[in-house]
Formats: C-alpha cells, structure tokens, sequence
C-alpha cells in the first residue's frame, strides 16, 4: 500500500497536475483540497493529497515552520473532508444501485431492440415483396386505366347513343300505352267473343282445325279449302300472332265474294321493356258467324310478307236449331 500511494505522488507531483482544487482554508491559508478517489479510503486519500500539498510548499520555498504551520490549517479541513467523502460515497452506492437498474433495464430494451430489429427486418422483406406486388398492380393500374379511358369514351358514345333510344322509346312507350288501351279494348271485345263462342259451341259441329306456323321464308301458302254440301251456318274463328312482318288472312265464299279479313302488322319495339309478352307480338282475331251460308268451297287465304308467327283456324258448321239452344 505503501509504495502504491509513493508512485501515486510522483506521478502527480511530476505531472503538474494533482485531482484538487485549492482553496481557502477558515484560517485563511491557500492549501489543496484533496479530492476523494474510489479505490481508496478517504483517510488515503487525504493523506495522499497532504504529501502532495508538502511537497508543493517545499516547492515553493517556504521554511519548515511556515509548512508545519500550514500542514496543521490543512489537517482542520481533515473532517469536513471525511464527512464530503463520506456522503460522496453513500451518493455514489446511490448511483451505482440506480446505474445497476439502469444497466438492467437497457439489456431488457437492447433485447427489446434486437427482437424490434428482427421484426422490423422481416416487415421490410415484406416490405419488398409488397413494393414489387405493388409495382406489378401499378402496371396493372396503368394498362387498366388506358383501358378504362377507351371504354369511357366508348361509354360516352354509347350515353349519347341511350339518350337518342331513350327519346325513341319514350315516344315507343306513348305509343304503347296507346295499344294497351286499344288492347285491352280488344280482351274485352275477345272475352265477349269467347263468351259468344262458348254459347255456340255446343250448337256447332267442327269441320276443320288448322295450326300454321309462319316464317320468314313463308311467301306463299296455299288457300284452305273448306266445302259446305248444303245452306247451313257456318262459324270462323280466325287467330293470327305475330312477331314480326305482317299479314293478310281473307275468307271468300264460293262466289268469289269476300266475306270478311284480318290485317296484321307487328312493328319492331327496340328499348321498350316490358313486364310481359303482350308487347313482343301482335294479335288479330277474325269471328265471324255467316247465317244460310251457300253451298260450295269457300276459302281461307293467307297472305304474309316477311312474317313470323302462327296462325290458328277453327270452322264450325250450325247443326241445331235455334229453338234447342
């Protein structure tokens, strides 16, 4: 210990250099406040500052009595000093304690760190992935967006294109409303037939039941014939539906005199929708009852042009009297 606390001196002494400050002492001297070091005592540490200070009034060539007179001002500050050092070391056990927490608490943060930075590595080739998804959707977006600027402005022409239909169908739809009142005229008209018909269904034998399909390719049919032997009363009903064109149904007697005819003609409704079929067709009926009827070949001709649909022929022929009905 000893020798350690001379080499500590030389040191200081040949440096220039001693860890104090000086200061007054309360009889008034000049003299080197020790400082206290960690790995000695505070009693070392003032003895190791008093040599230190000897040697500096050596130095400065003062007579012994003068050094022993300032080495005992020196040692009054001895107390002070080893109450300094004392709390100074009761702080720094403070601080170790609390520099040990610390210490504790930055290795739990450093792993804290060290796990963050491996998430946050993994969320950065993540991160990657995800740039290079979003440049190949960006390109996506682009070719997407060329392609969207043509479909708008073919959408664009296809709005002005709506617009001039939905002036069309609005007329269209006037137009409708009008055949449905003529329409519904008509279901009225036909429900009375029918009515009528049913009446005289049991009074009627049937002497010809027609189906016709009519297409486009249809130019020409041939005339039904219907022969009557003798005067009696005949009953056509006469159904005709269309889809598109038009058509002539006519019924001649055997005098060449027409007796009665239908005329149809079903015109296209583009942009009209409707809840039912009633406005894809056109409908036409003939009913027609011709008392004392002549004797001979009448005929039904039909006549379509550019047609599709069907036609449908029913004749009957009176075989009671009026009295059984």
């Amino acid at each position: 210990m000893k020798s350690s606390l001379i080499i500590l001196i030389v040191l200081l002494t040949s440096c220039g250099f001693l860890n104090a400050q000086e200061s007054k002492s309360s009889s008034g001297g000049n003299f080197i406040y020790p400082q206290f070091h960690e790995n000695f005592s505070a009693e070392e540490s003032w003895e190791i500052h008093k040599q230190a200070y000897q040697k500096q009034l050596k130095a400065a060539g003062l007579s012994e009595s003068e050094i022993q007179k300032k080495l005992i001002d020196y040692d009054n500050e001895k107390k002070l000093f080893i109450e300094k050092v004392k709390k100074q070391s009761e702080e720094a056990a403070l601080q170790r304690k609390e520099a040990e927490i610390l210490r504790k608490q930055a290795e739990e943060q450093r792993k804290q760190a060290d796990i963050l930075r491996k998430q946050a590595e993994e969320a950065r080739k993540q991160a990657e992935i995800q740039r290079q998804q979003a440049e190949v959707m960006r390109k996506q977006a682009e070719q997407s967006r060329i392609e969207s600027a043509l479909e708008r402005k073919k959408a664009e022409e296809q709005r002005k294109q709506a617009m001039a239909q939905r002036e069309i169908a609005e007329k269209q739809r006037e137009v409708a409303a009008e055949q449905r009142k003529v329409a519904e005229e008509m279901r009225k008209l036909a429900e009375i037939q029918r009515k009528k018909a049913e009446e005289f269904r049991n009074s009627f034998e049937n002497i010809l039941t027609k189906n016709l399909e009519i297409s486009k390719s249809s130019t020409k049919i041939d005339p039904i014939t219907i022969n009557i032997e003798k005067k009696t009363t005949i009953y056509f009903n006469v159904h005709s539906r269309l889809n598109s064109g038009n058509i002539l149904i006519e019924i001649f007697n055997p005098k060449g005199g027409k007796e009665a005819e239908l005329s149809l003609e079903h015109k296209q409704k583009s942009g009209v929708v409707s809840a039912d079929d009633f406005s894809k067709y056109t409908n036409g009926s003939i009913n027609k009852t011709i008392a004392d009827a002549d004797a001979g070949d009448w005929q039904i001709r039909i006549t379509p042009k550019q047609s599709e649909g069907n036609v449908n022929i029913s004749v009957g022929r009176y075989i009671k009297p009026a009295t059984d009905e």
